[in-house]
């Protein structure tokens, strides 16, 4: 084969050629390449087609300047016409305004409805329309006859007031029928405040259930309330929850007056047997007089065994409403509900 060719560097240029698009190819062993075997004349019918599919692909898809796509259809143009920026806001505005206007005729829609579901109703029922005539209030005419019911009395509970609040609002009442006017009327004002005390000694006023409710057995002590550190307020409640009341709770169960109490308060025996193991019987809770949130201590004076309600949130919610604009570190004198004894209520 290879004397064929004057040299190896002919025939190997004759091996390459069947890449060359110019040059006319030749069978390495001069057969017709339509028809040879040989594998140069194989790919050599390979590399035909492929040539002849790319210029049909050329052909079909790009122009000669390979600057145009010829075959691709022309792009419809939108159904709508292009907007500007104003058109746009100009289009969505119209298009809220509608919106509006149809929720506004369902509205007066849905009101047509109800009157007419109103008149099938009274005329279904014979219920009567009925207009009612609200009188006109004269304040002046109202000053001058304070006994009229245009000024509704009030009820006034001496129970959760100090003497000198009575007397007070005593001679005020007086100067309100001698002197009718707005500052005599102010005078009468009484704002209920939850937990106000009867007296320094028995006897305290507190809320439960919105409701005014007095508690016996109670001294009310001047304490200078100083807001604790919150991590050793966490330490003591974690003294206290792992221990304290347990322990306490135990050294009531030995106490017979405590015991007495209980049963005296209705107690089931079956809760009262709790106290021996360290258990809290139902509708009770063991209280700090002084709280920890204070100076308070888990000592076992300083803790009472107190019923849930309405006496423990009674007294609850006046120590929050009273403390809840303390800060921590700050003091403030107030006066403190103290219940007397290790159990409470004691009857």
């Amino acid at each position: 084969m290879i004397e064929k060719f004057k040299n190896v560097r002919d025939f190997t240029k004759a091996m390459l050629d069947i890449f060359n698009n110019e040059i006319q190819y030749r069978c390495p062993f001069w057969k017709d390449p339509d028809t040879c075997s040989c594998s140069s004349c194989f790919n050599q019918r390979l590399v035909s087609t492929s040539r002849s599919a790319l210029k049909a692909a050329e052909a079909k898809n790009i122009s000669p300047s390979g600057t145009t796509v010829p075959n691709i259809k022309t792009l419809l143009a939108p159904d709508f016409p292009l907007e500007s920026p104003k058109d746009k806001i100009a289009r969505q505005r119209k298009e809220r305004l509608s919106e509006s206007d149809n929720t506004w005729a369902y509205v007066e829609a849905n009101q047509a409805r109800y009157s007419a579901e109103r008149e099938a109703f009274i005329n279904r029922t014979g219920t009567p329309k009925k207009r009612i005539e609200v009188p006109k209030f004269d304040l002046d005419e109202a000053l001058k006859n304070p006994g009229s019911q245009a000024i509704s009395p009030v009820n006034i509970d001496p129970a959760s007031m100090l003497v000198d609040e009575i007397i007070d609002t005593f001679e005020a009442a007086k100067d309100l029928v001698t002197d009718p006017s707005w500052q005599a009327a102010a005078a009468m004002a009484v704002v209920a405040i939850p937990g106000k005390y009867a007296d320094n000694l028995t006897n305290f006023v507190g809320k439960y259930k919105g409701k005014d409710i007095v508690l016996d057995d109670l001294k009310m002590v001047d304490v200078k309330y100083l807001k604790r550190n919150r991590e050793e307020l966490n330490l003591l409640r974690k003294e206290f929850n792992n221990g304290v009341r347990k322990d306490y709770l135990i050294e009531l169960s030995k106490d017979d007056e405590v015991i007495k109490k209980l049963r005296q308060l209705n107690v089931p025996d079956a809760e009262i047997n709790k106290l021996a193991s360290g258990r809290v019987p139902a509708s009770f809770e063991v209280h700090h007089k002084l709280p920890l949130d204070d100076s308070g201590t888990n000592d076992f004076s300083n803790l009472v065994l107190i019923r849930k309600a309405p006496e423990h949130a009674a007294l609850t919610t006046y120590q929050k409403q009273t403390t809840k604009g303390l800060t921590v570190g700050s003091v403030e004198e107030v006066k403190w509900p103290v219940p007397d004894g290790s159990i409470y209520p004691k009857k």
